[in-house]
């Protein structure tokens, strides 16, 4: 890595996040203690430092407490550079790059020059061109994690279910699909269960409507350790080690009664359930821009 590198670029669909320099396991776990979350392709990352076969980074489009994710990412999954990746959409479908055939995992963020029907040339963080289906360009993003319904949870994941990519575990945690689902409408939020509900106005269940978030207090060990999506009409999507998947289920199986009967606070077993909403003016902010919440 040149001495004057500044950033690095995610070059490959995906790559993890280790708290210490140190792979995956090659075997699917409940909960990883090293892994700290995941970055898509064409991710643009601080360089903190260099160890060997890995690099520090932080992780400026994932909010975390009162500064960004930081960890350790494997050096062969970067490209190096002075500047920054430029962005100008995100992807709302997976797809291939077509010149390639390389995944992309649905959110990731791709400079688009221009778009020839059916399909959209892309500046690639190399300076190559590449080129997707411009239909992976539009959608409703709500579809495409519907759509991962029965897909694989994974501790610290962002990344939909590419079961054909062997170089990591693909998968979403219970965060990362809200991450994804506000990263896919080009909004920067806190990346983790707890940073995520600092960030939110919190509601009484009355005030619930769709695309708020529900979030579980663990009082055995006084964190907050699960979101959920909310999508209307008592259904609930969320990525849950329960069942290890990404799952749409009704409010009555999850809360144990329907939202218009909750009251504030109820309780799930030995969790106390809340609600929030992002405020409006904190959540449509440009992605370039920082994000700060309190733990």
């Amino acid at each position: 890595m040149p001495s004057s590198s500044f950033f690095a670029v995610v070059q490959v669909p995906f790559c993890d996040v280790r708290k210490e320099p140190m792979q995956s396991s090659l075997q699917r776990m409940k909960k990883d203690p090293l892994q700290e979350t995941q970055c898509l392709y064409g991710d643009t990352l601080k360089v903190l430092s260099e160890q060997e076969s890995w690099v520090e980074v932080e992780i400026p489009n994932q909010p975390h407490k009162e500064k960004s994710y930081t960890g350790f990412v494997a050096k062969k999954n970067l490209l190096f550079g002075e500047k920054p990746y430029t962005t100008n959409k995100t992807l709302l479908k997976p797809t291939l790059e077509l010149l390639s055939n390389t995944p992309f995992c649905i959110g990731t963020h791709l400079f688009i020059e221009n778009i020839d029907e059916p399909y959209a040339s892309i500046r690639l963080p190399d300076g190559k061109k590449g080129k997707v289906k411009k239909e992976s360009l539009e959608g409703d993003p709500i579809d495409s994690l519907l759509k991962e319904s029965g897909s694989p949870y994974l501790w610290g994941g962002i990344s939909n279910y590419l079961p054909s990519y062997k170089n990591s575990h693909s998968g979403i945690d219970c965060s990362g699909l809200v991450y994804l689902f506000f990263r896919m409408h080009n909004k920067v939020i806190p990346r983790n269960a707890s940073c995520q509900h600092s960030f939110c106005t919190p509601l009484h269940p009355s005030e619930l409507q769709k695309y708020d978030l529900i979030f579980f207090f663990n009082q055995k060990t006084g964190y907050i350790d699960h979101t959920m999506l909310y999508l209307g009409d008592n259904a609930i999507l969320e990525a849950t080690m329960r069942t290890m998947t990404i799952r749409v289920v009704e409010a009555e199986t999850r809360l144990l009664k329907k939202i218009e009967f909750l009251e504030e606070k109820p309780l799930v077993e030995h969790f106390e359930v809340s609600f929030g909403r992002f405020p409006k003016k904190e959540l449509f902010k440009k992605e370039e821009k920082d994000v700060h919440c309190k733990a």
